[in-house]
């Protein structure tokens, strides 16, 4: 069974790359990376070799890349009709979500990697300490799922990919800057706020450092959104009756 999610993945990212969209948004994200490191940011006027700027701008480029790559998953399906042919396939409804948004992931981590040639750009230069990068790296990973996870349910809950889009960025935009709204709420509110702040989270793995509170917070925002979209999902059913026996062996 495994089988079918990991071919809906690939077929999924080929077609995304073929397409030429997804190749576009990988190319984006590493040049506007690239482009606020060494040219936005003041790197040559502060005469310092710092890739603190690259892991500065990589959550607010996610939030804009990752619902790019998924609003139209399930959204697109149902305006062309198509969602139904995939509703009959014979596979359970967590795994045709899994492949849908493993394809989704592949993009993200294609982006990921090809970010990592800055640094190594950067490394002929200079000498590197690489074990704060790669925990940086591993953050923009967790990060990225995350904000596809929150993708994906948008583009099951909305009507239109037009909408998804927007709805799945101003929840991505919310979970990155509510840590800021802290020093307004009193201390209790505030506390709470930068727990649930992804820059909180992702800042410390930028720094080097891979906090236990850190993993939970990611894995469980995941988890919460992909069970969150699953459950969306199979309310799809009722409006295709013809697929309720179907769903209740799968």
């Amino acid at each position: 069974m495994i089988r079918q999610p990991i071919w809906i993945a690939w077929r999924g990212f080929l077609t995304t790359v073929r397409g030429g969209a997804g190749a576009s948004l990988v190319v984006t994200y590493v040049s506007l990376s690239a482009l606020y490191t060494f040219t936005l940011y003041p790197y040559f006027i502060e005469g310092q070799a710092t890739l603190r700027p690259l892991f500065e701008v990589s959550p607010l480029l996610l939030l804009i890349l990752a619902p790019a790559l998924t609003y139209d998953l399930v959204a697109a399906l149902r305006q062309t009709g198509q969602l139904d042919t995939w509703l009959a396939l014979p596979i359970s409804y967590p795994l045709l979500l899994l492949g849908w948004l493993g394809g989704a992931w592949l993009s993200l981590c294609l982006a990921i990697l090809l970010s990592c040639l800055i640094p190594l750009i950067l490394s002929i230069y200079t000498e590197i300490i690489w074990g704060p990068i790669w925990t940086g790296m591993l953050g923009n990973l967790l990060t990225g799922t995350m904000y596809l996870c929150i993708g994906i349910w948008s583009s099951i809950s909305m009507r239109s990919s037009l909408s998804a889009w927007f709805t799945a960025l101003a929840l991505c935009l919310i979970s990155y800057v509510i840590g800021e709204g802290a020093r307004f709420l009193p201390s209790y509110l505030g506390d709470v706020c930068q727990q649930m702040s992804v820059s909180v989270h992702h800042s410390r793995f930028t720094r080097g450092v891979i906090d236990s509170r850190d993993l939970i917070y990611f894995f469980g925002m995941i988890l919460f959104w992909f069970t969150y979209a699953i459950e969306k999902f199979r309310a799809i059913q009722s409006t295709a009756p013809h697929l309720k026996e179907r769903n209740d062996h799968a």
